[in-house]
């Protein structure tokens, strides 16, 4: 399990983030939705969860629910929160490359 940056975030919400993680790698992505989802209810500052709860959702193909998610990350953190494609491919289950750009971009044309 890779560490993570979660000061400030309570230890149930860390847990959720961790197990939707997991979960992802393992390609169960309906069920990751559900941990990701409790993460950020209970620690809404909490960027990362937003941002793997956007790339879940694209998984899943929903863009646009995605594109939420990720935009609430990069409010949160502007820096980290904006970068949707850092490791995760957002082009489906077939596929499992990253795509070069971000999704954010679709924000703001």
């Amino acid at each position: 399990m890779k560490p993570y940056n979660t000061a400030g975030v309570p230890l149930e919400a860390q847990y959720l983030y961790r197990r939707g993680r997991d979960l992802m790698d393992q390609q169960k992505e309906d069920f990751a939705l559900a941990y990701l989802r409790q993460a950020v209810f209970i620690a809404p500052g909490f960027s990362k969860a937003y941002l793997d709860l956007g790339n879940c959702l694209a998984r899943l193909g929903r863009m646009d629910e995605a594109l939420v998610y990720y935009h609430k990350a990069s409010r949160i953190d502007p820096v980290n929160g904006g970068n949707p494609t850092a490791g995760t491919a957002l082009n489906g289950r077939e596929g499992s490359r990253p795509i070069p750009g971000s999704c954010l971009s679709f924000l703001v044309r």
